[in-house]
């Protein structure tokens, strides 16, 4: 639900959801409700746990996290890192509307072409 009110700009909602799932996905959602905000660096401090706490296991929602703050470069980063290690939110990779800002991008075209995806 979180992501939802995220996506419809409820960020206080979306906050809230956020502060009551489990931390590593709160974090996760966190750092994009900061972000949404323009609270840069306290979306940058969350990326950053993240990062050296749920590199292993959360690397999907990693690169969720990196595409909804623009950071391109990162998401595809962690998909790679998702898909190296068997990340099962792969699964929503063509439709999860956190990363619709990496559709245009040739490599999320190889990307669904590598997971074996059909068109």
């Amino acid at each position: 639900m979180g992501y939802m009110d995220l996506k419809e700009g409820k960020t206080a909602s979306a906050s809230d959801y956020f502060r009551r799932a489990p931390v590593a996905f709160g974090t996760t959602g966190l750092a994009m409700v900061e972000y949404t905000l323009g609270h840069e660096r306290e979306s940058q401090q969350l990326m950053a746990e993240l990062k050296e706490k749920y590199a292993v296991g959360f690397a999907y929602q990693i690169a969720q996290a990196s595409a909804w703050r623009g950071d391109k470069d990162g998401a595809f980063e962690w998909l790679e890192h998702a898909y190296d290690q068997h990340d099962a939110g792969l699964y929503r990779l063509r439709y999860d509307p956190m990363l619709a800002g990496l559709h245009d991008d040739p490599r999320f075209a190889a990307l669904v072409k590598k997971m074996g995806f059909s068109e």
